[in-house]
């Protein structure tokens, strides 16, 4: 049921992430690398505060969790960004940046999970 409440809470971080993004580079003309760092920012925020309420329920101190989180989340971001960077150089930009923002945000996922239940949001031992 967690994996299931952690993708509900991630679909909603990749909505912010895409609308970032994509406002960014298409409506502010933004360069793509750094559209992609300020969304993943904006979907950061947004997915720290879903997992805490709703996946994890989380009675931890907020700024020790939040740090950790960021950590885990950064280490997700480079993977996410490392597989969407190479299918940009692989495929060119000019092909359009929708299937490499796909494959960053799936090659993520599963890690970005078991860290945040075993790291992030995990119950203290009595």
């Amino acid at each position: 049921m967690a994996f299931l409440r952690f993708s509900l809470v991630g679909g909603a971080g990749f909505v912010v992430d895409a609308a970032v993004f994509f406002l960014l580079v298409q409506g502010a003309g933004k360069a793509w690398w750094l559209a992609r760092l300020l969304a993943f920012l904006a979907a950061v925020g947004v997915t720290w505060a879903g997992n805490r309420w709703f996946t994890f329920g989380s009675g931890g101190r907020p700024l020790g969790e939040g740090l950790r989180y960021l950590g885990v989340q950064s280490l997700g971001c480079a993977v996410n960004y490392a597989v969407f960077l190479g299918c940009v150089t692989a495929a060119g930009a000019e092909r359009g940046l929708l299937w490499p923002y796909l494959a960053g945000t799936a090659a993520a996922l599963l890690s970005n999970y078991r860290l945040s239940r075993h790291y992030v949001f995990r119950k203290p031992s009595a």
